[in-house]
């Protein structure tokens, strides 16, 4: 190629150096080594990875607006990979801080932490990397070779049978992990698996045969054992690996606290009716929040709404997007719905033509519900038991109740009072010395004139045109003519 000529003869000049020209160079090598023609590693340590500019670690930002990796992230990445790849120690501790550096001006890019695991590793910074490894992992949970890696790094025996079961359980392509099978061999016999492991190895021949490639020589090692000749082998299934995948997810999760949890109703989105989703409520220091996620990943036998749950994940209260489940186990001390508290609010409202009734809380907690699902004859005035949880959408944060009973407990004074005071009426409107509204249809339906006494019940109202609180009556229990009672009694109630 043409290109190759030139850059042996461009590293031989003297030029200045951070430069344009110098980044150029760095650019036609990329080229060379996406078509295998240059070793990344090796040139980048001529070329001089000190020497890359502030542009050089600039995304570049296609016509769709996906953003793409930087010329240095592009380098680094490539350079760090075989450098682990091929083991030698002088460009791995070259490589390593350019590698950091990058890490720390693009944390998302998870390959350049993948890379750093791998040369921590070769550095024998084991606990160091074994730490990495664990929240590279969380990413990449889906992945067999994030468990292999994570398997690889651990001490304990136990916990390396674990993860290269788990990560047989997220892939069996025969063209990926033939030697991970190979691994697990080694470990199913010492844990006393010998069925299984003739029946991993039997695997790994079978494949390589197949494809017409030679059978690796550790895999050769094992046919020869005494062991391999008596043994029956098993067919490898995944359902001998979860037998212990659970011991690989406590490793990855150990780290993060168990939150207690209620599972909620089904549902689906349109369109994706094949994929049906749960609420899933969290316990926290005020209301429980409301998250969604799709039933599968639950991971649970049995499912039913209000299931008491415990769950380790991680979750951004004032996102609701960012919500990652990573295990959920049963409470068997848990009750339905235990971990909500009773809230106490009034029925203001009946709409029967609707079939819908307007309760009310607090200031943040009021809306409706349809009368079909009110246990009882609704009627203003009632009081209820509301079950909140509090949720994170597009437009912010909310409250809404999953569930409004009648209860015999009473609301707070802070939303529902009673009272007993002197009336202006206007316009059909009216108007208590206490600023307790009236509305026309109760001024009407009581007959109320001006400065009749009236007492009744109020319910914390927002006046939306005026887009102020205040207090509207929603129950007359009594209305006194102004000619029945004496002017000392009419003076102290208009206060």
């Amino acid at each position: 190629m043409r290109i190759e000529p030139n850059l042996n003869a461009y590293m031989k000049l003297t030029t200045e150096k951070p430069s344009l020209l110098h980044s150029c160079m760095l650019q036609q090598a990329m080229r060379l080594a996406s078509g295998d023609h240059l070793k990344v590693m090796v040139f980048a340590r001529m070329w001089g990875l000190e020497n890359l500019r502030q542009e050089d670690f600039d995304r570049y930002v296609a016509d769709d607006g996906k953003s793409l990796p930087s010329l240095a992230e592009k380098v680094i990445q490539q350079a760090s990979k075989e450098a682990a790849a091929e083991h030698r120690r002088d460009q791995i501790e070259y490589i390593l801080p350019f590698v950091e550096k990058t890490m720390d001006r693009f944390p998302d890019n998870i390959w350049l932490k993948l890379n750093r695991v791998k040369i921590l590793r070769e550095l024998g910074r084991h606990d160091e990397a074994r730490a990495l490894a664990l929240d590279f992992a969380k990413a990449k949970a889906g992945e067999y070779w994030a468990w292999e890696l994570l398997g690889d790094l651990q001490v304990e025996p136990e916990q390396r049978l674990a993860c290269y079961c788990k990560a047989l359980i997220c892939s069996q392509d025969d063209n990926f992990v033939s030697k991970l099978r190979g691994k697990l061999a080694h470990h199913l016999i010492k844990a006393g698996h010998s069925s299984e492991a003739k029946g991993e190895i039997q695997r790994v021949i079978e494949h390589k045969q197949g494809v017409g490639q030679r059978v690796p020589a550790d895999i050769e090692l094992l046919t020869q054992e005494p062991w391999y000749a008596d043994a029956v082998p098993a067919i490898p299934k995944p359902a001998f690996y979860a037998r212990y995948a659970p011991q690989a997810d406590e490793l990855l999760f150990s780290d993060l606290p168990w939150i207690d949890a209620c599972i909620g109703d089904r549902f689906v989105i349109e369109g994706q009716e094949g994929k049906p989703r749960r609420k899933l409520y969290l316990k926290t220091t005020s209301l429980p929040a409301e998250v969604s996620i799709q039933e599968s990943k639950l991971r649970l036998r049995t499912i039913s709404t209000g299931l008491p749950v415990k769950v380790r994940a991680e979750y951004d209260p004032k996102a609701a997007q960012r919500f990652t489940l990573y295990s959920t186990a049963p409470r068997g001390d848990g009750t339905p719905f235990d971990i909500f508290t009773e809230t106490v609010g009034v029925v203001d409202h009946v709409d029967l033509a609707k079939g819908v009734l307007h309760y009310i809380a607090s200031r943040d907690v009021h809306g409706t519900i349809s009368l079909a699902d009110y246990a009882g004859e609704a009627a203003i005035g009632d009081s209820v038991a509301l079950r909140l949880a509090s949720f994170q959408s597009r437009k912010g944060a909310g409250i809404h109740a999953l569930s409004v009973t009648p209860t015999k407990s009473a609301p707070s004074t802070q939303v529902c009072k009673p009272f007993r005071a002197t009336v202006r009426v206007d316009k059909g409107m009216g108007f208590t010395s206490d600023g307790i509204f009236i509305p026309p249809d109760l001024v009407a339906a009581h007959a109320i004139e001006n400065d009749d006494v009236v007492s009744g019940i109020a319910a914390l109202n927002y006046n939306k045109k005026r887009e102020i609180w205040g207090w509207k009556a929603i129950i007359i229990n009594e209305e006194i003519p102004k000619d029945s009672i004496s002017d000392h009694e009419a003076n102290s109630l208009r206060g």
